[in-house]
């Protein structure tokens, strides 16, 4: 089994910062019996109800993007413009998971 990539683009660890274990990483099998395991059957529906704000946001802002269950994609025309861009949709985000 390939290792999950869990890195945010800024080098954070996404399972650790929102407590979320890989059902399985490195050949092991974490078993949980809280939440939805990540690589569950359910994990890319749930990504897709939760998620869908995140892609009006997007559509409304005029963002060339793909998303497929919590991978997405956005396309920028510079770096400068990707790190605005970052910096703004992770604020949507944490902002989405407070539920604000």
């Amino acid at each position: 089994m390939p290792h999950l990539n869990t890195q945010t683009p800024t080098g954070g660890d996404v399972t650790q910062r929102r407590g979320l274990k890989p059902a399985f990483s490195d050949d092991l099998y974490n078993e949980s019996r809280e939440g939805v395991p990540q690589g569950g059957p359910l994990s890319p529906l749930l990504a897709n109800i939760m998620l869908d704000p995140l892609d009006k946001e997007l559509e409304k802002r005029g963002h060339r993007f793909s998303r497929y269950a919590d991978d997405f994609t956005i396309v920028i025309k510079s770096q400068r413009a990707g790190q605005r861009v970052l910096r703004s949709i992770s604020r949507y985000l944490e902002n989405l998971e407070a539920g604000g």
